[in-house]
């Protein structure tokens, strides 16, 4: 034997199969943290482009891997029969939607289309297969610890680094507040890791220093909820470690008996002790936790009662296949309450309703319905037969165990709340860990079998991967072409909003229109082709011909733009209200005749698909005023407020008009009649502040925005009337105090600002141009 012969050191390739597996580990321990700081993509967005690029490779190296070994492996489970009708019946539900396009893919980022449900469908797939063994299932809760720690270091920098005004601030300045998403978010992945951890801490099998690591992580955990304070993470997790409590006695090392006594398992029932005091806990102590950390502690959305009225109403009008997946919106619009105008989210555009499934369960209809019930159903009769009915081994099997609560916990959310896409994915994630766990300990079955041993299963399997490889390859692309698209978009709107590039704006959403055809991006090109518009009569110079040309050129665009957006979602508000602007805006300019009836039946079609909408009402009485309907102006302002009666803009414009009218005398006489019969109407005060204040009488404006203010002591807009009453009246430093009290309500507010330097120095408040005065406006000073 030759000893001197060189050793063979050239490293073995990755089979196709670990690459997968690597990227699907990969994707799970990003999700959390990751974000593209690059085209101002939100971190939603860049998030989905992860799952999506991560889930698509690894499902075409499966696919690949199986025509090189002729062989399908994967756990004998219905509940993977039950995910796969899920996206079935979203996918029938689609071609039934009013628009079809939206409900398969929509802009490539929103949770409910097709893509997105057949995305987080082959997500749990994977996870079925690529987890299978006890140190993969390991590498995964890994993954996910490692990746809270992480997110924990960067809040705890972030905010230390803000706080103390240190070097790295600009920097951070530049980065997301909270990189998992919203802050509920948040809350709700540090509760899972507390979860794991007990898990883990009860049952595994890990040395001293893993468990040394894992009593730091319940710690870090528990701050970071308290700090987030969310309700409903707390009432979760509160339930969730009692069963481990429970579970931990019945099942674990806690259920045998030493010396006559059971050991209580300590740190779940300390955890259970902490959840209880803060869902128990009053004001007193949520805001002094909020006055430390500043965090909101919920997000806005429907409630139970409105959520459930959408659905019967919506499955009555489509009770087999519903409205279509990502079409909430449009039932929301149409069926909500009009009692919610006069709440706090009048004006909100519902994507979804209380939770995210039940959302997805009215969108798809009975179908819907009947498919994720039994994907629940399955996987709740799974899990308790596996974990509490077999008498599974917890110690020798508590990956089965961590899973399946992992999972439990993270589907309560996904019914109970809205969360964003990182806890939807894992979700699927950790319902494919436990049915890998469960192949693995042999509880559950593989499938196993080859498809060369007989020439047509043979020829026929290999024609379905072939064209599954071809499809995956199509479906990468598209996506790919929606997130450019997004790209595209954002840089679009930062050059057009913040950076005030018209030319920059108008190339980016070209670019995005040309990969992706949605209604939003024609709708954004429409405005800005009206900014050009702007700048073209703003430019000083210029031959009266070439002038025109433009104009033409111009206006022609914007309308054909936001008639395109109309052709892509019809049933959309939002597309008909655009148009309307468009035609509006060009009053002035053209055949005013012809252009106020297109811009009213647009108005009126926008006005179809939301109906309880005192915007799109009060949209079309400043229409009749723009072309002198004073009369009917005066009739849609009085339609709106019937809608929404604190309708602010609405009595604002009003006021306008009364005082235009000289009618002052009469308008201050009702509106005086107004607060004696309704004392506690803030709308009615503000009101009667305005009128007195268009006639010049500062004190009685003062007294009735002073009223306005003790209602509502955030109603900025009053605050800011009142500011002005008090400076006409010699009062400056109470005007001080109020627009104070506005800047704080809107910080970053460069008028409010501006009329703040001019009050301290000494000048009035509008000099040297720092706001436009009330008078001079067509809207409101503040949008509240």
């Amino acid at each position: 034997m030759d000893n001197n012969k060189p050793k063979n050191t050239t490293p073995k390739k990755l089979s196709l199969d670990m690459t997968a597996y690597l990227f699907l580990l990969a994707a799970i321990f990003l999700l959390p943290f990751f974000f593209i700081p690059f085209f101002s993509l939100s971190i939603d967005i860049s998030k989905a482009a992860l799952l999506y690029g991560a889930v698509i490779v690894s499902f075409f190296l499966w696919l690949v891997a199986r025509l090189k070994d002729g062989r399908f492996v994967f756990p004998k489970s219905i509940v993977l029969l039950a995910g796969g009708g899920v996206a079935a019946a979203t996918l029938l539900s689609a071609f039934f939607s009013d628009s079809t396009a939206k409900s398969l893919i929509g802009l490539g980022y929103e949770t409910g289309t097709f893509a997105s449900v057949l995305v987080l469908f082959l997500l749990l797939f994977l996870s079925s297969i690529y987890f299978q063994g006890r140190s993969r299932v390991i590498y995964v809760y890994g993954a996910l610890l490692i990746s809270a720690a992480i997110v924990f270091l960067y809040q705890v920098v972030r905010f230390a680094v803000l706080s103390f005004g240190l070097p790295l601030a600009d920097f951070f300045l530049r980065f997301p507040p909270n990189i998992v998403g919203k802050w509920s978010d948040l809350s709700i992945i540090f509760g899972l890791t507390t979860l794991l951890s007990l898990v883990l801490l009860e049952f595994g099998d890990i040395s001293k220093m893993a468990r040394r690591l894992l009593y730091g992580m319940v710690g870090i955990s528990l701050f970071a909820l308290v700090l987030t304070n969310f309700q409903l993470t707390w009432i979760v997790v509160g339930i969730m470690s009692l069963l481990i409590f429970v579970y931990s006695i019945s099942f674990g090392r806690n259920s045998t008996i030493v010396s006559g006594e059971r050991r209580i398992p300590a740190i779940p029932f300390i955890v259970l002790v902490v959840s209880l005091f803060f869902v128990l806990s009053g004001n007193l102590v949520n805001e002094a936790i909020y006055s430390i950390a500043r965090i909101p502690q919920e997000v806005v959305r429907p409630d139970w009662s409105s959520t459930i009225e959408v659905a019967r109403v919506s499955l009555a009008e489509n009770p087999i296949f519903g409205a279509g997946p990502d079409r909430f919106l449009t039932q929301w619009l149409r069926i909500k309450d009009l009692a919610i105008n006069n709440s706090p989210i009048w004006n909100i555009d519902f994507d979804f309703g209380v939770g995210l499934i039940p959302t997805m369960m009215i969108n798809t209809g009975v179908v819907g319905v009947v498919a994720w019930a039994l994907f629940l159903a399955a996987f709740l009769y799974r899990g308790i037969l596996s974990v509490f009915l077999l008498k599974v081994n917890a110690a020798q099997n508590y990956t089965i165990v961590a899973s399946f609560f992992a999972a439990l916990y993270l589907w309560i959310f996904s019914f109970f709340y809205v969360p964003n896409v990182v806890i939807f994915a894992l979700a699927f994630v950790m319902t494919g860990v436990f049915l890998a766990a469960l192949a693995q300990s042999h509880i559950i079955k593989n499938y196993n079998f080859s498809f060369l041993d007989d020439p047509r299963v043979g020829f026929a399997s290999v024609l379905v991967l072939i064209l599954l490889v071809i499809s995956t390859i199509a479906g990468g692309y598209v996506v790919l072409q929606r997130y450019a698209a997004l790209g595209y978009f954002q840089k679009a709107t930062v050059a057009l909003r913040v950076l005030g590039d018209v030319d920059t704006a108008e190339r980016a959403i070209v670019r995005a229109i040309g990969l992706s055809r949605e209604d939003v991006y024609y709708r954004f090109l429409a405005e800005v082709n009206l900014q050009k518009v702007g700048r073209l009569l703003a430019q000083k110079g210029i031959s009266k011909e070439t002038l025109k040309t433009q104009f033409q050129s111009y206006t022609q665009a914007a309308i054909k733009n936001a008639i395109a957006a109309t052709d892509r979602d019809p049933a959309d508000y939002r597309n008909w209200k655009a148009l309307a602007e468009v035609y509006q805006s060009l009053i002035p300019f053209g055949v005013p005749k012809e252009f106020y009836q297109s811009a009213k039946q647009a108005y009126e079609r926008a006005i179809k698909y939301n109906p309880n909408s005192p915007a799109l009402t009060l949209a079309l009485a400043r229409l009749e005023l723009s072309v002198g309907n004073k009369d009917a102006a005066k009739e849609y302002i009085t339609q709106a407020l019937k809608q929404k009666n604190n309708y602010t803009e609405a009595i604002f414009l009003l006021a306008q008009m009364q005082a235009d009218e000289g009618n002052l005398k009469d308008a201050i006489a009702s509106a005086e009649v107004a607060t004696l019969v309704a004392p506690n109407d803030v709308g009615s005060f503000f009101r009667l502040g305005l009128l007195r204040y268009n006639a010049k009488d500062y004190a009685g404006a003062a007294a009735a925005f002073g009223r306005a203010v003790e209602l509502n002591p955030s109603y900025a807009n009053a605050k800011y009337f009142l500011g002005l009453s008090l400076y006409y009246m010699g009062d400056t430093q109470g005007a001080i105090e109020q627009f104070s009290g506005v800047l704080r309500l809107n910080p970053g507010n460069k008028e409010i600002a501006g009329i703040l330097a001019n009050l301290k120095a000494g000048r009035a408040p509008f000099a040297d141009g720092a706001a436009k005065q009330p008078e001079e406006r067509d809207s409101l000073p503040i949008e509240e």
